[in-house]
């Protein structure tokens, strides 16, 4: 589920998320992580054309943006509460969570 070229990152029992991370949950440490703010901005920047495009055309934004997102060495992480430790949640997760904040914007 992850790309070949993110083989060499740490994908699982993360202790500290990168600021080019995107963190899913809810709360300040997530909203205000760097890399959430950065997706945000993302999401934000691509929003118009996603509304006005048919909807056979719309999955290619969420990929762009994951795409873009993981280029500059982000990982869409969750957070195990047991554990208290991150791991990244695939880009299937990472492109519903996409979609998610297309819409919602």
């Amino acid at each position: 589920d992850i790309p070949p070229q993110f083989a060499h990152q740490q994908l699982t029992e993360i202790h500290t998320p990168a600021d080019t991370d995107v963190l899913s949950g809810r709360g300040n440490f997530v909203n205000y992580h760097p890399g959430n703010l950065l997706f945000r901005e993302l999401v934000q920047k691509h929003k118009l054309n996603y509304v006005a495009c048919p909807k056979p055309q719309k999955s290619g934004f969420a990929e762009m943006i994951v795409s873009e997102l993981r280029g500059q060495g982000a990982r869409f992480l969750a957070r195990n509460e047991s554990t208290k430790l991150w791991h990244d949640i695939g880009d299937k997760k990472a492109l519903m969570k996409t979609r998610q904040a297309l819409r919602e914007g």
